[in-house]
């Protein structure tokens, strides 16, 4: 499941992930309102927060989730993720790579200084 969190203001979208994301979440969720910050901002920022319940995604989540990126990444600036297990953290961070996006992991109690990270020009 993703939700977007009310910290979600200008040009940064706050999202917190739990359990496990789904197509409908990308769907109806996610990457409506990603579309709509970029209209808005052409540029945006991420926080990602990652609950502790959070167990990864559904095949068709991912097949709706990187086409998609794929597409847009020339929009997304920076990106925060924030309680991230190991796994995930090597994985977010290789696709930060590939992308050549900036990437930044912060620990579970960090999602003020993530969303400070966020919001700072560079």
């Amino acid at each position: 499941m993703i939700t977007i969190q009310p910290e979600t203001q200008k040009n940064i979208l706050v999202a917190k992930a739990s359990e496990h994301l789904t197509a409908d979440d990308y769907k109806n969720i996610l990457i409506p309102t990603i579309k709509e910050l970029i209209t808005r901002y052409d540029k945006i920022n991420a926080v990602i927060e990652i609950d502790g319940s959070f167990k990864g995604w559904e095949a068709e989540a991912l097949a709706e989730a990187f086409p998609f990126a794929r597409k847009e990444r020339h929009h997304l600036h920076r990106m925060a993720i924030v309680g991230a297990p190991t796994w995930l953290k090597g994985i977010s961070t290789f696709l930060a790579h590939a992308l050549g996006k900036d990437l930044k992991h912060f620990d579970n109690a960090s999602l003020k200084e993530a969303l400070a990270w966020a919001k700072e020009e560079k």
